[in-house]
């Protein structure tokens, strides 16, 4: 099973090496032991857009062991979060090196 020292890793960062059973853009499909990418949603026309930020806590709550957060994001980083780039070259970057092991949701 892959580990957050390992995804973290891919960008340059640290991490302790806690189990990560899968990866999801959506909070409530957040698992005990996942990771949560928080990223701005796409606007609609009868509604305003949703921002994945505004569910870090839900996603805390549901059992994720990490988040990820956009560069310029409101929510203040903690050891279970970092910054990066953008979210499709991290997913890129990430489908690349991730082991199949891993569930994208």
């Amino acid at each position: 099973m892959p580990t957050l020292k390992e995804l973290f890793a891919l960008f340059g960062k640290e991490a302790p090496e806690v189990p990560v059973r899968g990866l999801t853009l959506d909070s409530r499909r957040v698992e005990p032991g996942f990771v949560f990418v928080a990223v701005p949603g796409v606007p609609l026309p009868h509604r305003k857009p949703l921002d994945g930020h505004d569910f870090v806590p839900e996603a805390l709550a549901r059992g994720a062991v990490a988040v990820v957060l956009l560069p310029l994001d409101p929510v203040t980083p903690t050891r279970r979060s970092f910054r990066s780039g953008s979210p499709w070259k991290r997913r890129a970057r990430r489908a690349r090196a991730w082991r199949p092991s891993a569930t994208w949701r």
